[in-house]
């Protein structure tokens, strides 16, 4: 029996020396795993300390006294590893399941008190920003639901804002 397997032993060496001496000469024959670019998506970086005014205390405002702005800086308070452009998204009240949704899509969001209805009826309100590497999604179904697409990387800063005074 070993007398049959002796030459296909040999016949098999060789050949893998032939392919072996192949592969040196003309590249790799068997790739490693190939990573499709881009398939990992690395969350944001964020810095506290940069952020203005700090979320950390409450936010006390004269309405008299004009407007402040609140800011996310793109690159100093949060920055996207991967090079993605950063969506931000403010609201007031965030409710996830009915946000009141504000169309401003900047790094900073300019709350003057006297500007809006809700500014002078109410005295104290959250402002919240949410940052993402990735677009917002409307749901057509649930037209106040709001989300981001799966994968996406995202912050979300809250400043409790407390006004008083009347506006002039």
């Amino acid at each position: 029996m070993s007398h049959l397997f002796g030459p296909l032993l040999t016949y098999l060496s060789r050949s893998c020396a032939l392919l072996v001496l192949y592969g040196m000469t003309t590249g790799c024959l068997i790739p490693g795993p190939i990573e499709e670019e881009g398939s990992q998506n690395n969350p944001l970086v964020v810095h506290l300390e940069a952020i203005s005014p700090s979320a950390e205390l409450k936010v006390s405002m004269n309405r008299a006294d004009g407007t402040v702005v609140f800011s996310v800086p793109e690159g100093s308070a949060v920055e996207d590893p991967d090079g993605d452009p950063l969506i931000y998204v403010w609201y007031l009240n965030y409710n996830i399941l009915a946000p009141s949704f504000e169309l401003e899509f900047s790094d900073s969001y300019l709350l003057s008190p006297c500007s809006k209805e809700i500014f002078k009826s109410q005295d104290s309100f959250t402002l919240t920003t949410i940052v993402s590497d990735r677009p917002l999604q409307l749901d057509s179904e649930h037209p106040d639901l709001r989300t981001f697409e799966e994968g996406a990387s995202t912050f979300t800063v809250d400043w409790d804002i407390e006004l008083y005074g009347d506006c002039p």
